[in-house]
């Protein structure tokens, strides 16, 4: 209990950090989905598909598309000059190769050039797929939505990170849907929770430790109720084995260290534009 609260302080220290970096997130998320505000004269805002070409999303889908088509080099230094090295990193290579293959990386190199171009930020958990038998757990990479990471330290600049939170909002029909396993033995939730209640999740990975916490809504007051600061551990905190946090990151070079986009600087003239035509 101890450990979940203060995974959840930690969501609050972290959170005002990096709001800003959110906002412009968004702002620029909801422009490539064609919501744009116009103001007009008396103050008015109406919000809609754009009246000029969407430069934001053509721009950004184009790009995405180069990044995929360029397969890099997986390659496996030697250890040694020696020829049983030379084997030995060759094998390594191939399975590599395997692991790249098992993902279909190119889609997801699709959508990380999208997460660099809209946040600056990329990441991705790297753990064993625990859905398939003890011999079929390859690696399964998996992409974080850069809106929902909140690494460590602030605004880390990878790829290796002290730890990651990964927090986002769903409602609890879902959650109780993907976590059925665990949280069947809180059955007591059902009393406090309907289907369309959305509840915060948060994942937590550091170079030991992974779990994952929901937040719940209205918990009781009362002491001795285990559930009394609103927390549930849906995976108790599991060792993973590895040596460094299995969530890597890749970003941006930016002059001051912060998370920044590519298209922050364009949002402007594409608002501008679309006003003088819409108008």
């Amino acid at each position: 209990h101890q450990q979940a609260a203060a995974v959840a302080d930690r969501y609050g220290s972290v959170r005002q950090t990096y709001s800003d970096w959110k906002t412009r997130t968004d702002r620029a998320l909801a422009v490539y989905a064609g919501e744009l505000p116009v103001v007009w004269p008396d103050k008015s805002v109406s919000t809609g598909l754009p009246k000029v070409p969407n430069l934001v999303q053509i721009a950004a889908d184009d790009r995405s598309r180069l990044i995929a088509s360029a397969t890099p080099s997986l390659m496996v230094p030697p250890l040694s000059g020696r020829d049983k090295a030379k084997q030995e990193a060759e094998r390594r290579e191939h399975i590599l190769t395997g692991y790249w293959d098992r993902n279909r990386m190119k889609t997801l190199t699709s959508r990380w050039g999208h997460d660099l171009m809209f946040s600056g930020l990329s990441a991705v958990r790297v753990l064993a797929d625990t859905d398939k038998p003890k011999d079929e757990r390859f690696p399964l990479y998996q992409r974080l939505a850069p809106r929902w990471c909140y690494p460590s330290p602030m605004f880390a600049q990878g790829p290796w990170v002290d730890d990651m939170l990964v927090v986002y909002e769903e409602q609890w029909a879902d959650v109780a849907r993907k976590f059925k396993a665990e949280v069947s033995s809180g059955a007591l939730l059902k009393k406090d929770l309907k289907g369309k209640d959305r509840v915060r999740v948060i994942q937590f990975y550091d170079n030991t430790d992974f779990g994952v916490l929901c937040t719940l809504p209205g918990a009781r007051k009362d002491p001795g109720d285990p559930r009394a600061s609103g927390e549930l551990w849906l995976i108790e905190p599991t060792k993973h084995g590895l040596k460094h946090c299995p969530v890597l990151i890749g970003t941006r070079a930016t002059p001051d260290g912060i998370y920044r986009g590519e298209f922050d600087n364009a949002l402007a003239l594409m608002h501008v534009w679309n006003r003088l035509v819409t108008m």
